[in-house]
C-alpha cells in the first residue's frame, strides 16, 4: 500500500508521487476485478499480493 499512501492519498503533496500512487491503486483494482486471476492481499508491511491464473473448467 506505498507507506499508506494508496488509502490516502489527500496526504500527497508531489504530483509525481499522486502518479504513482496512482498506478499502484489501478494495478490493486486490476487484480481486485480481474476473473483470470485467484488473488489474495496481504497486509505485509506496505503490502503484498499472490496471483494465480484461475482454472475455468
Amino acid at each position: 500500500m506505498f507507506h499508506g499512501y494508496v488509502e490516502k492519498k489527500e496526504r500527497i503533496e508531489s504530483k509525481n508521487l499522486r502518479q504513482l500512487v496512482n498506478k499502484i491503486k489501478n494495478y490493486i483494482d486490476f487484480l481486485e476485478k480481474n476473473d483470470e486471476f485467484d488473488t489474495i492481499f496481504y497486509k505485509i508491511g506496505d503490502g503484498i499480493s499472490v496471483s494465480k491464473r484461475s482454472i475455468n473448467e
